[in-house]
């Protein structure tokens, strides 16, 4: 298990690299799955919470996540630890009106019970100490608050297949444009620079029910891997994919195999 310091500074180092137009080789088919799960989010929040309320996005990366929610007019807190993460999301959600807060998701530096909702995407995998962090999540959730984690775990079958097929559609790409760095850089799809814990579905569970939440629930969200292809072929599947939400959004909630297979969405209440 890495120190926490060495998961930040992996990350970091991704977020000082990154580029917004990263796409010169092909894009991840992602815009059918977000505009698919993007509905959804807002349909789970417009049913509990009411326009305008306090949400702690925790993680906020790139913050597209967000922006279903600020087209909803919920009042979204972007928190990170990296300041260069920060600056992306400000430029990505430039338009709406975010607070942006930097900080350390084990220390948050708010007072108890301070927000309506609090939401991560592709966080709580990445530690060991997930008990912490979600009570620590729970503690400025306000009574009878949201609480949204989406665990994309790399251990599962869908993202080990999305991370192998995307090396050999990559790899051959980078060798046809003779460009050395997009070469080396397609060994980041089987070889990540960061740390993903074991735990399985049920570990979240019992931790959400040692921790007193109400109806918490988790599912498989995902079952297709998100590939990265050339522009063209991108373009004449994107509209088949967006008539496939079967694929994305199971309709089984609790079955097992979809479990181990998927991406998981994990929600409770606070009590």
């Amino acid at each position: 298990m890495p120190e926490r310091k060495e998961v930040f500074f992996a990350f970091e180092s991704g977020w000082k690299e990154y580029k917004e137009k990263e796409k010169q080789a092909g894009f991840f088919l992602a815009d059918a799955y977000y505009k698919i799960r993007a509905e959804e989010l807002k349909l789970f929040f417009n049913s509990k919470l009411k326009r305008g309320t306090k949400i702690l996005h925790i993680a906020c990366g790139t913050g597209k996540w967000s922006i279903p929610l600020l087209e909803e007019r919920y009042k979204v807190f972007h928190f990170e630890l990296s300041m260069h993460a920060l600056k992306i999301a400000k430029e990505k959600t430039r338009g709406y009106r975010v607070y942006s807060i930097r900080g350390d998701a084990f220390n948050l530096p708010f007072k108890n019970e301070v927000f309506d909702a609090v939401i991560s995407f592709g966080f709580l995998e990445h530690f060991d100490e997930i008990e912490e962090l979600i009570k620590e999540m729970k503690r400025v959730l306000k009574k009878k608050g949201i609480f949204f984690a989406d665990i994309a775990s790399g251990k599962t079958l869908i993202t080990k297949v999305e991370r192998w097929c995307n090396f050999f559609l990559y790899l051959p790409h980078a060798f046809l444009r003779l460009k050395p760095n997009k070469i080396k850089s397609s060994l980041w799809f089987i070889k990540k620079n960061y740390y993903e814990n074991n735990y399985s579905p049920y570990h979240y569970l019992k931790i959400m029910n040692k921790l007193n939440f109400k109806k918490f629930l988790i599912r498989p969200v995902r079952l297709f891997p998100l590939l990265k292809l050339p522009h063209k072929i991108d373009k004449i599947l994107y509209p088949l994919f967006l008539r496939m939400k079967k694929f994305f959004v199971p309709n089984k909630t609790k079955d097992t195999l979809l479990l181990k297979s998927s991406v998981w969405e994990l929600t409770g209440i606070k009590e």
